[in-house]
Protein backbone atom coordinates (compact mmCIF):
# COMPACT_ATOMS: atom_id res chain seq x y z
CA UNK A 1 0.00 0.00 0.00
CA UNK A 2 1.13 3.17 -0.72
CA UNK A 3 0.46 6.84 0.75
CA UNK A 4 -0.05 9.32 -2.26
CA UNK A 5 -2.14 11.84 0.08
CA UNK A 6 -0.43 15.01 1.45
CA UNK A 7 -0.87 14.00 4.96
CA UNK A 8 0.11 10.40 7.06
CA UNK A 9 -2.08 7.82 7.06
CA UNK A 10 -2.85 6.60 10.88
CA UNK A 11 -3.95 3.28 11.39
CA UNK A 12 -4.22 1.87 7.95
CA UNK A 13 -6.89 -1.31 7.33
CA UNK A 14 -6.97 -3.35 4.14
CA UNK A 15 -10.12 -5.30 4.01
CA UNK A 16 -11.08 -7.88 1.37
CA UNK A 17 -14.99 -9.25 -0.15
CA UNK A 18 -14.04 -12.60 -1.85
CA UNK A 19 -16.73 -13.40 -4.35
CA UNK A 20 -17.34 -16.43 -6.67
CA UNK A 21 -18.20 -16.70 -10.17
CA UNK A 22 -22.21 -15.73 -9.45
CA UNK A 23 -20.78 -12.30 -7.03
CA UNK A 24 -22.09 -14.26 -4.15
CA UNK A 25 -19.44 -13.22 -1.17
CA UNK A 26 -17.47 -16.65 -0.35
CA UNK A 27 -15.33 -15.15 2.10
CA UNK A 28 -14.57 -11.31 3.99
CA UNK A 29 -11.32 -10.34 5.62
CA UNK A 30 -9.39 -8.18 7.28
CA UNK A 31 -5.77 -6.91 8.43
CA UNK A 32 -3.65 -3.73 9.05
CA UNK A 33 -0.44 -2.99 7.00
CA UNK A 34 2.76 -3.31 8.91
CA UNK A 35 3.71 -0.58 9.81
CA UNK A 36 0.08 0.55 10.36
CA UNK A 37 0.95 4.60 10.22
CA UNK A 38 2.36 5.38 6.64
CA UNK A 39 3.93 8.87 5.38
CA UNK A 40 3.41 10.69 2.37
CA UNK A 41 4.60 8.95 -0.68
CA UNK A 42 5.87 6.09 1.47
CA UNK A 43 4.59 2.05 1.16
CA UNK A 44 3.85 -0.16 3.96
CA UNK A 45 3.62 -4.36 2.96
CA UNK A 46 0.04 -5.94 3.90
CA UNK A 47 -0.69 -9.46 3.67
CA UNK A 48 -4.27 -10.72 3.11
CA UNK A 49 -5.67 -14.30 3.84
CA UNK A 50 -8.92 -16.01 2.97
CA UNK A 51 -10.37 -19.12 4.70
CA UNK A 52 -12.49 -20.92 2.34
CA UNK A 53 -12.93 -24.94 1.87
CA UNK A 54 -11.81 -24.12 -1.88
CA UNK A 55 -9.76 -21.54 -2.92
CA UNK A 56 -11.04 -22.27 -6.83
CA UNK A 57 -14.85 -21.05 -5.82
CA UNK A 58 -12.63 -17.39 -5.34
CA UNK A 59 -13.09 -15.61 -8.62
CA UNK A 60 -13.15 -11.89 -7.89
CA UNK A 61 -12.04 -9.59 -4.82
CA UNK A 62 -12.79 -6.11 -3.79
CA UNK A 63 -10.24 -4.32 -1.71
CA UNK A 64 -10.48 -1.63 0.39
CA UNK A 65 -7.72 0.46 2.37
CA UNK A 66 -8.71 2.83 4.59
CA UNK A 67 -7.06 5.12 7.42
CA UNK A 68 -8.39 7.83 10.28
CA UNK A 69 -7.52 10.18 6.88
CA UNK A 70 -8.42 8.35 3.69
CA UNK A 71 -10.45 5.67 1.81
CA UNK A 72 -9.53 3.28 -0.92
CA UNK A 73 -11.49 0.95 -2.88
CA UNK A 74 -10.03 -1.06 -5.89
CA UNK A 75 -11.60 -4.59 -7.27
CA UNK A 76 -9.78 -7.00 -9.41
CA UNK A 77 -9.78 -4.87 -12.51
CA UNK A 78 -7.59 -1.76 -10.78
CA UNK A 79 -10.64 0.35 -10.96
CA UNK A 80 -9.59 3.02 -8.04
CA UNK A 81 -11.66 5.58 -6.51
CA UNK A 82 -10.31 7.67 -3.46
CA UNK A 83 -11.94 9.97 -1.02
CA UNK A 84 -11.66 11.80 1.99
CA UNK A 85 -14.15 12.32 4.76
Amino acid sequence: MINQGPDVANSVKVSGIFYDNDHKVVDIEYTYTKPDIISPNKKAPFELSFYTDNSKKIKSVAINAQSDEYSLITNDNQNKTKSAP
